[in-house]
């Protein structure tokens, strides 16, 4: 069973992380939702947070296990607003589960496959992993050396945690370096979602760009867009009035 956290009431909404991340990483937006009277489930993605290792990993499994969760909490229908490889996790649950996905919000992501763009960061998480470096400080220090961006630094390290000096990783690093390819890969099933369904994008990322819309109308022939100016990939953290006043208005149509 995924790990989540469940607050709020009203009608249910779930939150779903990117690679690397965990659930709090939405934590801001669904703070701002509960004020729009809804419950907030935030999970965490195997191999990430405190849910379960599981290997193979792909994105038929990882909804399969949102699935499951929702199952276990008794939902039979929730709003769902997933970012980066969680937007991926998010279209696979409306495309096969449509009668349980009211509406779909998906963050700087789109239907396609993508091509490896994490090289630094995999050889930065490497040498954490290596070295195992007794602080945080000494952490950003040695993931400088292959993450330039402070911004991106601080939202790695927030997978090791330090007891007595010595670091323990909330992230299965190895398990999630093993089943990248199968994280790149959009599996692409021939199906549609007409629900009403919302992609946002950073101005200055390359997640979504024009040879992208083709696959998001096949796939989900209702979608508006809505660019946030002025952020890139971590939208939601980069400008977060912005990304949850849009998130709420849609919500809440």
């Amino acid at each position: 069973m995924l790990n989540f956290k469940d607050t709020g009431s009203g009608e249910p909404v779930v939150l779903i992380h990117g690679l690397f991340g965990n659930l709090d990483n939405l934590a801001a937006c669904g703070r701002y939702l509960e004020t729009q009277t809804y419950r907030i489930i935030r999970i965490d993605l195997a191999n990430h947070g405190e849910s379960p290792s599981q290997d193979p990993l792909d994105y038929f499994t990882m909804a399969a296990d949102v699935i499951e969760l929702l199952d276990y909490l008794q939902l039979k229908r929730c709003r769902i607003l997933g970012h980066s490889m969680g937007g991926r996790v998010a279209m696979l649950l409306a495309l096969l589960y449509p009668d349980r996905i009211q509406q779909l919000i998906v963050a700087d992501i789109a239907p396609i496959t993508y091509e490896g763009h994490h090289i630094q960061v995999f050889a930065g998480l490497d040498a954490l992993w290596q070295e195992s470096p007794g602080s945080r400080n000494e952490a950003d220090q040695l993931l400088a050396r292959w993450v330039t961006d402070k911004g991106v630094r601080q939202f790695l390290l927030k997978n090791l945690k330090w007891l007595d000096g010595k670091v323990q990783w909330r992230l299965r690093y190895q398990q999630v370096k093993a089943n990248y390819i199968q994280i790149l890969y959009w599996p692409s099933p021939d199906k549609k979602y007409l629900g009403p369904t919302l992609f946002i994008k950073g101005a200055l990322s390359e997640y979504i760009t024009e040879k992208s819309r083709a696959a998001i109308a096949l796939h989900f022939p209702q979608a508006k867009a809505h660019i946030i100016h002025e952020a890139g990939h971590w939208l939601h953290a980069e400008k977060p009035e912005a990304f949850n006043r849009i998130a709420g208005r849609f919500f809440n149509r």
